[in-house]
């Protein structure tokens, strides 16, 4: 029962145009009315077309849930697990994460490739686990997607860590990177107070955000599994989805993999301003809680992927920058466009030069 229903979820458009083709096609057969008649027929063609679409689809893209939110994450619980991560491509060329015993169940399927493997040492509410000194007087708190997380990576070769070594593991730092999110989930973050919790309510000396040009869509898609995405915010005690041009068109039809290979990416594409535009206030509004509500400073480590335009606009603000030279973007193979340890060993020296300094 359990696998008709999870067909069912993963075909839900399939079927549906699948029910709509056959109804416009029996009142085709018992009307009498030519002209209506007519119009039957190009209707349940036009579905039963959609219906074949999305089933040729779904082997070149992967099934998604509505993005939801993740309730737990401003927990404080120091249970933590080590999970082990894995990706995957599979014979479609799709590619997949997989965790923990799965990994095993997946390398014996031969049309399954490898990417990487890691282990993660993660909290209850999703932050991960960096070496340092709790207890210190001095805190940094390291905020953004996977890149800061340290997707791919052992705990020993995040941003964190590198950072925290550089400083003899003297100092509390805080790795609140959370894997496929961007600025809404920061804000969220930031608003809910987890930061001071966790901290104890000491000051922060330093934050740290790390911007890649994901982020820009990432703040309005609406589907977990094959893309990013950062819809939801947190403030004032309660969650609402981030406001958007076809906002509810975008959740309506979110499993349906004709409108998410066609139409998803034209809508994105005619409001790209829109996005850039918001992640830039985004960053002003981070920067500015943290000086207001924590009393601390905020740096944004800039990856070379942004067009002069945005790079411009962003500069206007009089935000603490840091631009990472261009052959950054060149990543070690097999970490799927992530950074590779060595990346966040320079990454870490540039930042701790770069506070250091003023």
């Amino acid at each position: 029962m359990d696998r008709i229903i999870e067909h069912i979820v993963i075909h839900e458009f399939s079927y549906i145009f699948l029910f709509c083709s056959l109804f416009f096609l029996t009142n085709s057969i018992f009307v009498k009315r030519n002209f209506l008649k007519t119009i039957y027929i190009i209707l349940f063609s036009i579905f039963f077309a959609f219906n074949i679409a999305e089933f040729v689809l779904y082997f070149s893209m992967r099934p998604v849930d509505v993005e939801s939110v993740k309730n737990n994450q401003f927990e404080i619980d120091n249970k933590k697990e080590v999970i082990r991560c894995a990706r995957f491509i599979d014979k479609y060329k799709r590619d997949f994460f997989c965790f923990n015993e799965n990994i095993d169940f997946e390398l014996k399927n031969d049309s399954n490739k490898l990417i990487a493997e890691s282990k993660y040492s993660i909290f209850t509410n999703g932050f991960r686990q960096t070496a340092c000194n709790l207890n210190a007087e001095k805190t940094y708190v390291f905020l953004g997607c996977s890149f800061t997380f340290g997707e791919f990576l052992n705990d020993n070769e995040t941003l964190p860590y590198n950072f925290s070594k550089l400083l003899n593991f003297e100092s509390n730092v805080l790795n609140c990177g959370v894997r496929g999110h961007g600025t809404n989930r920061t804000l969220s973050i930031l608003n809910s107070g987890i930061i001071n919790r966790i901290n104890n309510n000491a000051k922060v000396e330093h934050f740290f955000y790390s911007i890649i040009n994901d982020h820009i869509r990432r703040n309005f898609r609406v589907t977990a599994g094959d893309s990013s995405s950062d819809n939801w915010l947190y403030k004032d005690g309660k969650w609402t989805r981030v406001s958007q041009p076809f906002g509810n068109i975008k959740v309506f039809f979110a499993k349906s993999y004709i409108f998410r290979k066609i139409f998803v990416d034209l809508i994105e594409k005619k409001y790209s301003n829109f996005y850039a535009y918001y992640l830039i206030d985004s960053l002003v509004e981070i920067d500015k809680i943290i000086r207001d509500e924590y009393n601390s400073k905020l740096t944004i480590i800039v990856w070379p992927e942004f067009t002069e335009k945005f790079i411009t606009k962003l500069k206007e603000t009089n935000i603490d920058l840091v631009f990472l030279p261009k052959d950054f973007k060149k990543y070690e193979k097999g970490y799927y466009e992530h950074p590779n340890p060595k990346s966040n060993e320079e990454i870490a020296e540039i930042l701790y030069n770069h506070i250091n300094k003023k």
